[in-house]
């Protein structure tokens, strides 16, 4: 399959995840809970994924030194995209990561070396351009990001998750897209423990939704990686984040969030430039 097939399911799953988070914080789960859950609950789906890949993987300690940076950035990145959405409608919280693709391309440069074409750069830019505008209200003030907790939570998320992108990419070709998935989760698993084991987690009332949540973050995390495999990692984030059209509409008719016309007029950006990306 080709790179930006995964990618698209990736930003499916994504787009849903995003309205999972804000259905358990609806609930009054907090953070720290739901992100260990999130990844606890994900082993379970990785382990027979990990096992279609019958050879050994050597285990080198560059890769260990990555996969330690990928786990505490992630853990980090995770917690506070939790406390944007917390904090705010998820089609807003959502569309404001867009801009992550900004900070992944100077780091791809710098990391690994990926110029990306002119025609693709053109298509980052229109995604860029045509997410930035779902979450942008003209009638509002342009300190938005300034003064809005929620969106001030995406932007340091997209930030993070800029540079552990490109770090996922530099462990990924030290392993295998099917078992770096599994050790990555694993290595969350443990750093969030110590915070997130909670009680709640083990709770009957939420074991099935919960187990959906892992779930699909465990689709997320093997198609986000066999993406990476072969793509630009600026380009498969750039379509991973188009999966915010899901949460726009389940924003929408769930939570009844407002203004979904003019959230998707802006997506015409979104679809032209996914377009560039991948002709």
């Amino acid at each position: 399959m080709p790179w930006y097939f995964y990618a698209f399911i990736t930003a499916a799953a994504y787009g849903l995840e995003g309205v999972l988070v804000k259905h358990f914080h609806n609930r009054n789960f907090s953070e720290k809970p739901l992100l260990f859950a999130a990844f606890f609950y994900s082993v379970p789906f990785l382990i027979p994924l990990a096992g279609l890949h019958s050879r050994t993987i050597a285990v080198s300690g560059r890769f260990l030194f990555y996969l330690l940076l990928v786990g505490i950035g992630n853990s980090i990145g995770f917690y506070f995209y939790s406390k944007s959405i917390k904090n705010t409608e998820v089609s807003v919280a959502v569309p404001v990561l867009s801009i992550s693709p900004v900070f992944v391309v100077p780091f791809s440069l710098l990391l690994l070396g990926e110029r990306i074409p002119a025609v693709g750069m053109a298509g980052i830019g229109m995604v860029i351009l045509g997410l930035f505008f779902l979450s942008w209200d003209p009638f509002r003030s342009m300190t938005l990001f300034f003064n809005h907790k929620g969106v001030r939570y995406a932007f340091l998320t997209a930030l993070i998750w800029g540079v552990v992108a490109n770090l996922d990419k530099l462990a990924l070709n030290l392993s295998h897209p099917l078992v770096y998935p599994l050790l990555m989760a694993v290595t969350i698993t443990g750093i969030l423990a110590p915070f997130g084991a909670r009680k709640e987690i083990f709770d009957r009332r939420f074991f099935l939704p919960l187990l959906g949540l892992g779930f699909i973050h465990s689709i997320l995390l093997t198609s986000h990686m066999l993406a990476l495999q072969t793509g630009y990692v600026a380009c498969v984030i750039a379509i991973k984040r188009s999966g915010m059209l899901v949460s726009i509409f389940l924003g929408w008719k769930i939570f009844k969030e407002e203004k979904p016309g003019a959230k998707f007029l802006a997506a015409a950006f979104l679809l032209l430039g996914i377009y560039l990306i991948v002709r």
